[in-house]
């Protein structure tokens, strides 16, 4: 938990703005924000940026595709549940080499 919490600490300014353009993070980023106390002014700053980059990608893609955003709509589904399934791979692979990968098992203390 320190650790991730320092990395939120030097990249909190790339993590809210990335973080508004990322499906399901774009949600989740104004919690590690808060928990760290990010200040109000950056958050609102990054998160308007953030906000305004996505959804001009998003009505410029709707401008252009008009009547057609049906036929995108089955791409958009695939990269959704891409992010997702990428999101899920970093979570095990962060619990396995963390606690259950051989390496890490050898250096645990028996009881």
């Amino acid at each position: 938990m320190n650790r991730a919490e320092r990395w939120f600490d030097r990249r909190a300014v790339v993590a809210v703005l990335i973080g508004r353009c990322v499906p399901l993070i774009r949600s989740l980023v104004s919690i590690p924000a808060g928990f760290r106390r990010m200040p109000l002014a950056p958050f609102v700053l990054y998160t308007t940026v953030g906000s305004l980059v996505w959804n001009t990608a998003l009505i410029g893609a709707g401008y252009l595709l008009r009547d057609n955003w049906h036929d995108v709509e089955p791409v958009l589904d695939t990269v959704q549940y891409l992010v997702i399934a990428a999101i899920v791979l970093a979570i095990a692979w962060y619990f396995w080499s963390r606690f259950a990968s051989p390496k890490n098992r050898s250096q645990q203390p028996s009881a």
